[in-house]
């Protein structure tokens, strides 16, 4: 019996215009009907199309029409889920998101994993400002970090008990590290002091493929042994992308670290030398130089104390040539040095710069003709600027006069963050009005015991006054809550 196919199509379209048509999909049990579209085409066309949408397409085609909701039902869990998850993740206990891993393997278990990994790597988070992140257990920072820590393996006993509860899930492929994040510790206390790192290679060998973030700290290196551990701790991990260093590393040892021991990884983005430096500031450029060589083009995120960045054997040259291609930097400790060097350098695609100042209050100070240079040469890019530092303090000598002419327009900045002492000075609010008219947010940071009196709130409200696009300003306190002003009382 001849099958004639002209015949069942006709039959097929007509069955598609009846209401409540039956038409099997994927074997869901479930009749469907496709939308009626010139030309006609079957429910599995559609599914065909529409399946690499990404979840804001998805949403809109679901919302366009009840035929394309009913037939791409049995995927919104799986599309949609990705937008939904990171805006209730505030309001899940840390158990209960590590129990949504078991929902389901394929859906929920990446979903979650995804996030995790995504908010721990973000580098705008080094820009998110949230002094008191560790008492709000609410938080997302939060309890991501306490996922983080949970690996602190800073003892050989650690590593050891780690290894024996983890063999299981190694043998499995399981993966023990959720937010790729592995803190550390390496010298005659640390981890490879008493078997030659013989635990922590067994322990990367089989997981060094999950850590993305590494945390690594150096104290009373063993001669010979520290360091090539170190290096050989590197090889291991090929999907590394933020690496942070904490050491004061001996005169001695300085020349242990060279460019040609150190393994290529691809994958690395972001480094920390914010607390790794050598006994004698001297010897600072020698010991940070061979990571730079090894790794600086491909940096994206870096941050270093004003030791780096402030000596003289480090120049403009050295930023330019070995750091081309970052986005996120952050400075501490900066000196007039690091401000005319910042203020010279030609990062490109420089969009967020923090730039904190001494320890101690009444050091803060920092010329504003050197602010505005800085400021001016990334005028183009940045879009979060992070002024931890005040011009003035009381005893200085006035604030130069600068001319309007000389502060451009930052044209893309919208969250500027400062000391909340620069609020009381007229040179922050000529800042303001020449350089920061797109401003969406403005943060002012205060120290620990120190009040927010009345009139500074009300004269923080000036801002709104002249910045058409301010949506808030922020107070932030290290020991209590932030305050958050709108454009209405």
């Amino acid at each position: 019996m001849e099958v004639d196919e002209e015949e069942i199509l006709e039959k097929r379209i007509k069955l598609m215009e009846v209401k409540e048509t039956p038409q099997i999909v994927k074997g869901k049990g479930k009749f469907l009907k496709s939308p009626k579209t010139n030309p006609v085409l079957f429910p599995e066309n559609w599914e065909q199309i529409f399946k690499d949408l990404n979840p804001h397409d998805f949403l809109s085609v679901i919302n366009t029409c009840g035929e394309w909701n009913e037939l791409l039902h049995h995927k919104k869990t799986e599309i949609l889920l990705p937008l939904v998850f990171p805006l209730i993740l505030e309001y899940l206990p840390v158990k209960t998101i590590m129990k949504c891993r078991l929902i389901n393997n394929f859906i929920f278990k990446r979903i979650v994993d995804f996030n995790l990994l995504q908010y721990s790597l973000n580098p705008d988070h080094l820009f998110e400002h949230d002094p008191h992140w560790i008492d709000n257990v609410n938080s997302i920072r939060s309890k991501v970090e306490s996922v983080r820590s949970r690996y602190q393996l800073d003892r050989l006993e650690h590593l050891n008990l780690f290894l024996s509860r983890s063999e299981s899930l190694s043998a499995c492929g399981g993966n023990p590290f959720l937010t790729g994040n592995l803190i550390i510790e390496l010298g005659r206390e640390g981890i490879d002091g008493s078997d030659q790192g013989e635990a922590l290679s067994l322990m990367l060998t089989r997981f060094g493929h999950h850590i993305i973030s590494l945390r690594i700290s150096l104290y009373n290196l063993i001669p010979g042994v520290t360091v090539p551990t170190l290096y050989s701790l590197l090889g291991k991990l090929p999907n590394l992308k933020d690496l942070h260093l904490n050491a004061m590393i001996p005169n001695d040892l300085v020349s242990s670290f060279n460019a040609e021991g150190l393994p290529p990884i691809p994958s690395l983005e972001c480094i920390c030398f914010m607390s790794f430096a050598a006994r004698d500031i001297v010897n600072d450029v020698p010991l940070i130089l061979p990571f730079l060589h090894r790794y600086g083009r491909q940096l994206k995120v870096f941050s270093c104390g004003g030791r780096l960045t402030g000596s003289r054997n480090f120049g403009v040259g050295f930023l330019n040539t070995l750091l081309p291609n970052l986005s996120h930097v952050k400075l501490n400790f900066t000196n007039p040095h690091s401000m005319m060097k910042l203020a010279m350098v030609t990062w490109k695609q420089l969009k967020m710069l923090r730039i904190c100042g001494p320890t101690y209050r009444h050091e803060w100070n920092c010329k504003l003709v050197d602010v505005v240079r800085v400021v001016n040469n990334f005028k183009e890019t940045l879009t979060t600027l992070e002024l931890l530092l005040t011009v003035t303090f009381e005893g200085s000598q006035a604030v130069e006069k600068l001319e309007p002419e000389e502060m451009n327009e930052i044209t893309n900045l919208r969250k500027l963050t400062t000391c909340i002492e620069n609020l009381r000075v007229e040179w922050f609010w000529e800042f303001l009005k020449g350089c920061c008219g797109n401003l969406e947010e403005l943060h002012f940071q205060i120290l620990p015991n120190d009040p927010l009196p009345l009139e500074d709130k009300v004269g923080a409200r000036r801002a709104f006054g002249f910045l058409s696009k301010l949506n808030r300003i922020v107070f932030w306190f290290s020991d209590k809550p932030k305050v958050v002003l709108g454009r209405k009382f």
